[in-house]
This record gives structure tokens, C-alpha cells and sequence, in this order.
């Protein structure tokens, strides 16, 4: 994300008095440092409020994040197959 798009969107997160923190994440599940750090933070204020104890709901966390970008290569590598498929 280039420096323009992030002062753009901390710019709008500002106004609304949210903090905007631009996080790294690997297609295949790899998380950037500045990803560990928000994914442990959710994780805390998740077993805050519920009956999960902090490493549960971090692990869960993790666990969540990491299925959901699998799902979402995989779709996007399953339709591009058949978009392929189609045209030729």
C-alpha cells in the first residue's frame, strides 16, 4: 500500500476516531508483525468478552484470519481456472 493510500485512509479512520493500522498478510497465511500484534489484541479483547480463555481466543483468531485468506485464494484460483476454461 503506497504511503498516499495510507495517509488517505488514516486520514478518513481520523475523522471518525478510529485508528487506521495497515497490516500484512501472505496469501497462503504468512502474517506481517504489524498483523500479530492487531490478531493478538482482537484475540485479547474476544476473550474479554466471552468465556474463552486469552490463548484460546487468540489461537482462534489466528485460526479464523488464516481459513478465511485460504478460502478466499482458492476461490479466486478456482475461478480463474474456469474463466479459462470457458474462453478457450
Amino acid at each position: 500500500m503506497s504511503m498516499e493510500s495510507q495517509k488517505k485512509y488514516f486520514m478518513k479512520c481520523l475523522a471518525h476516531h478510529l485508528l487506521f493500522i495497515p497490516v500484512v498478510m501472505e496469501s497462503l497465511g504468512g502474517f506481517g508483525e504489524s498483523a500479530i500484534d492487531v490478531l493478538r489484541r482482537i484475540g485479547i479483547a474476544m476473550s474479554d468478552k466471552s468465556d474463552l480463555t486469552r490463548p484460546e481466543a487468540i489461537d482462534r483468531t489466528f485460526q479464523r484470519i488464516s481459513f478465511t485468506s485460504q478460502k478466499a485464494t482458492s476461490q479466486k484460483a478456482l475461478s480463474q481456472a474456469f474463466m479459462a476454461r470457458t474462453i478457450s
